[in-house]
Parts: C-alpha cells; sequence; structure tokens
C-alpha cells in the first residue's frame, strides 16, 4: 500500500467515521463549543447639522437590521433594513432653542437594541434687540444657552459675558472694536455653538479739538481718539462735511471775518462716535488793508489841495 492510500485509510476510518467523542481533545472541543454572536447596534448617531428648527442625523447600519428613531414627543420614523452603510435623516418642524431626546431600536433577527442621545437645536441671535455703548454690549435672547463670549481681531482672547436668564451683558470693552459674540450651550460635557452676531462698538470721541483761523480758511487739529476708529467726520455747519483719516484738516473757501460752527465725528466703519464741537472765526488780511488804504488815499488828496 502506497503511503498516499494509507493515509486516506487512516483518515477515512479513524476521522470521518469516528463517533465525536472519540476525536481528541482538540476537535471535540471546537465542536462542543458555541461561539459568542454579535449583534449589530448602533453604537453612535452623528448630529451632522443643526439649525433653529431641524436637526440632520446620521448612523452606520448592518445587514438585515430594521431601525426605528424614536422622539421624545412621540414621534417614530422606521427604517427597514436600509441598502445604504449609513443612514441619514433630517428632522423638521422643530422649535428654536430646544433639547429633544431619541432613542434608536435597531432590531436583527428578532433581538432588539437601543442607543439613546440627546441634541438641541439652534437659537436666532440676529432678530434679538442688542444695546451697545462704547464699553459694553447688552442683549436679550430667548432660547436655551449656557454661556456666551465676546472676541475681537485686535486684542485677542474671550471676554466671558454674564448670563441671567435669556439676557447677557459684556463690560469692559475696546471702543470701536468689532466682536464676534457666540452663545454656547452645555450638553452632556460637550460646548455646543447657538448662535453668533457680529457687533461693532461706538468709538470714542476725539480729544482736544483746537482751532485756528487763517485767509478764507481754519485749521483744525485734535488727539486720536483711544480704541479702533478709521475715520473722523468734518461737519461745517451750514455749507457740508468731508472725511479725513489724519488727524488735522484745513477747511479753505470760507468767508473772511466770520464764525463758523465745526464738528468732528469719530467714525468705526458705519457706527458714529460722539460730535465734538468748536467754533472758529476766519480773518482776511484785505479787511485790515482796506482802512489803511482809505487812510493814505485821504492824505494823498489832502496834500494836492482838494480838502
Amino acid at each position: 500500500m502506497k503511503i498516499t492510500e494509507w493515509l486516506l485509510w487512516l483518515w477515512t476510518s479513524h476521522v470521518l467515521l469516528a463517533p465525536t467523542n472519540s476525536l481528541g481533545p482538540v476537535l471535540t472541543s471546537a465542536l462542543n463549543s458555541e461561539a459568542p454572536y454579535t449583534f449589530p447596534t448602533a453604537t453612535s448617531v452623528t448630529v451632522t447639522y443643526r439649525n433653529t428648527t431641524a436637526l440632520s442625523l446620521e448612523w452606520s447600519t448592518a445587514n438585515n437590521t430594521d431601525y426605528i428613531l424614536m422622539l421624545s414627543s412621540g414621534r417614530n420614523i422606521t427604517f427597514t433594513s436600509p441598502p445604504e452603510d449609513k443612514v441619514t435623516h433630517t428632522i423638521g418642524s422643530l422649535l428654536p432653542g430646544t433639547i429633544y431626546n431619541f432613542t434608536l431600536f435597531n432590531t436583527f433577527e428578532s433581538v432588539t437594541q437601543k442607543y439613546e442621545f440627546a441634541t438641541i437645536t439652534k437659537i436666532s441671535c440676529v432678530d434679538s434687540p442688542w444695546i451697545f455703548t462704547s464699553t459694553t454690549i447688552e442683549a436679550e435672547v430667548p432660547g436655551l444657552y449656557s454661556m456666551a463670549t465676546a472676541k475681537n481681531n485686535y486684542q485677542g482672547g474671550d471676554v466671558n459675558g454674564i448670563v441671567e436668564g435669556n439676557k447677557v451683558s459684556f463690560s469692559n470693552l475696546y471702543p470701536g472694536a468689532t466682536y464676534s459674540v457666540s452663545f454656547y450651550y452645555l450638553l452632556d460635557e460637550e460646548r455646543l455653538l447657538q448662535c453668533s452676531h457680529s457687533v461693532t462698538l461706538v468709538p470714542a470721541a476725539v480729544t482736544s479739538l483746537s482751532c485756528e483761523g487763517g485767509d478764507y480758511s481754519v485749521f483744525l487739529k485734535w488727539e486720536e481718539p483711544f480704541g479702533l476708529w478709521t475715520e473722523a467726520e468734518v461737519n461745517v455747519m451750514g455749507i457740508g462735511s468731508q472725511l479725513v483719516s489724519r488727524t488735522d484738516v484745513k477747511i479753505a473757501g470760507l468767508e473772511p471775518s466770520r464764525t463758523y460752527n465745526i464738528s468732528v465725528t469719530s467714525l468705526s466703519g458705519a457706527v458714529r462716535g460722539p460730535n465734538q464741537w468748536t467754533s472758529c472765526h476766519t480773518t482776511s488780511s484785505m479787511v485790515v488793508l482796506v482802512p489803511e488804504v482809505v487812510i493814505m488815499l485821504l492824505g494823498l488828496l489832502t496834500s494836492m489841495g482838494y480838502f
């Protein structure tokens, strides 16, 4: 008998035809043991998008598995054996600034498991009343939020606001700076952005405004205001205004021997600071020379015997 025929006879007679309990310790253990079976389950749900009235959810799926998404309001949404690897679903007609609790049930071969989670809809900042000065911001924003911060690109760093109910306030801010105000809600130790709004503060007023009168013109100068400013508006009452980016300006084309009321207003973008007023008086060398010319002519005429 050849060696290959002998091995085949050995396998047929002693392994395949032998009773299960005589196959040896290794094979017997493998046949008698039951390997643990893991049922597919949704271990996490990702909130991919939030606005004031809608939420978009996403989770991974498994073959031959049904899903039921249940809202705390009682609304149920069924997904029967979805063919894609991921399910993305948007839930609309929700209330702004509201916490919603969800339960995702998945059923596989009559075994049901669940995954519970919560999220929150956003709020609107733009429609709320905002009050701001050169150093403070106040707002009343309805909806859920637990903290608010303000940040400007000039200084950097966040300024924490005081939140009391639906009201928030900031103080000791930089005049004329543009602040990005953000509202957050802490949900399960996660800081969720609820809304953001941009506010430009009132620039500080110019200081040490002075005026020097000249021939048919006046020269104005002032000290740079504290904080941020982009331009200054110089307005001559009854004539017009002009924008300057310096701390001085000469206004020409005025009438001689006349007093003009002039204001200088600091600007930060489109936001105006307080007006600073001064009175300027123009002079003219011609006004001074006319009496002298008259006297000289009278003297000349007298010497010529006309008087």
